[in-house]
């Protein structure tokens, strides 16, 4: 939903903001989810993900189901 898209009838998200309703889907592909644009922008200055990995990698960054 969150992305603009239909989710076993449910409509999709719509925040009344005028946007789009995929706009979340257009953001992510224009420029990354969080992990694409950490190594595109930070891994080269050396820094590793650590705390900012994933929960499942042993780091502290969880995103709850969107419902």
């Amino acid at each position: 939903r969150f992305l603009g898209l239909e989710v076993e009838g449910d409509a999709v998200l719509d925040p009344g903001l005028g946007l789009p309703t995929d706009f979340a889907r257009q953001i992510v592909e224009q420029v990354g989810n969080y992990g694409e644009i950490f190594e595109e922008h930070l891994s080269p200055l050396g820094l590793e993900r650590g705390v900012n990995s994933l929960w499942t990698e042993g780091g502290i960054l969880y995103a709850p189901p969107y419902r």
